[in-house]
């Protein structure tokens, strides 16, 4: 884009003449950690973590913010992170607040319900909720606590976890019983929460196996969704990074693991058909496969429309993130662009 671009050269331009800071071309980073007092910008950036290893101080700009003042509506701009629709109001957290909120879906108004605790990042704090009567538990992303909330009274509880990561910690979270199950993206272990004593417990051997497939620099484990098998007590979980498909009994703790379709498959999303047929669809990759569940058949499908294309991704050049979302609606699937260029419907 010449307009960015030139946009950009004027900033750099005002950046030097003016001494504001040291403009570094180098391609190695390491000289300028060491070489400068602190990191100031962006919360996103890759890093903002090796100032934190270096023991640097850190400080984040409101949004970038530096060059000039955000207009009204862009402060009165909000971003839908997780979120559930129900008739008459959207419940969701707001990204870049830390902030649980209710819209009403036939005014537009917004009521802010909780505040998260104060965190130096402002996404990706809790990654999905689960609504429960009038409670709502919160799925930590780079939060050390899962968040308990009753919409009834607006009280609130923390409850801590052993050895949260810095960021990705779990992803979506399925209830059986008086249990809530959180789901691993980085974090290593399958992690059950007891809802009347708050009680955590941990499952790490069954997510061995797929750990041994994971590649870096990605680091995710399994995908943020789950499907029952014909059991109900029984998840079905496949990992992003491999073909394997982990199934985990929630009464009986025992576990399987399923090898499905070629080994150079990857999983962004699962879906079923019925009790028999899982579709599974990539998160890097393009291959898409049916499984048939008491089989063990496996059917591969990479025939895409003629037009449909996918953009590589910026900062990983090697990967293909097609889709963003999928919705199984009156018996057809809808697959979401990331990068791609068109909304699919598999029927």
């Amino acid at each position: 884009n010449p307009a960015l671009y030139d946009k950009y050269m004027q900033l750099k331009r005002r950046f030097i003449e003016e001494k504001i800071g040291i403009f570094d071309a180098t391609p190695d980073i390491d000289m300028t950690i060491a070489a400068v007092d602190a990191y100031l910008g962006e919360s996103s950036s890759s890093v903002v973590q090796l100032f934190g290893f270096a023991g640097k101080p850190i400080f984040f700009t409101d949004e970038m913010t530096i060059w000039q003042k955000p207009t009204m509506e862009e402060r009165a701009s909000v971003q839908f992170g997780c979120n559930a629709v129900e008739p008459e109001c959207i419940w969701f957290t707001a990204e870049g607040y830390n902030t649980f909120c209710c819209m009403d879906r036939q005014t537009g108004e917004i009521t802010p319900l909780l505040q998260f605790p104060d965190h130096p990042y402002s996404t990706g704090f809790y990654n999905a909720f689960l609504r429960i009567g009038s409670k709502f538990y919160f799925s930590p992303g780079r939060a050390k606590e899962i968040c308990e909330y009753d919409a009834a009274n607006g009280e609130f509880k923390l409850a801590p976890y052993e050895h949260p990561l810095e960021f990705g910690n779990f992803g979506g979270v399925v209830p059986y019983t008086k249990y809530l199950f959180f789901l691993p993206s980085r974090y290593p272990a399958l992690m059950r929460y007891d809802m009347e004593t708050g009680e955590c417990k941990y499952y790490a051997e069954c997510l061995k196996d797929i750990q041994q497939k994971i590649k870096p620099p990605h680091e995710e484990l399994l995908g943020p969704c789950a499907q029952r098998g014909i059991r109900a007590q029984k998840l079905l979980l496949p990992a992003m990074q491999s073909n394997l498909v982990l199934e985990f009994d929630m009464e009986t703790e025992e576990y399987k693991i399923y090898p499905v379709g070629p080994e150079d498959a990857d999983c962004g999303g699962i879906v079923a058909v019925d009790e028999n047929i899982y579709w599974l669809f990539p998160w890097q990759g393009r291959k898409i496969r049916r499984w048939n569940y008491c089989t063990g058949e496996c059917e591969v499908l990479e025939d895409y429309p003629e037009d449909f294309s996918c953009e590589q991704d910026w900062f990983d050049p090697r990967s293909q993130y097609m889709f963003s979302g999928i919705l199984r609606f009156e018996r057809k699937i809808w697959l979401f662009p990331c990068y791609s260029n068109m909304i699919l419907r598999l029927d």
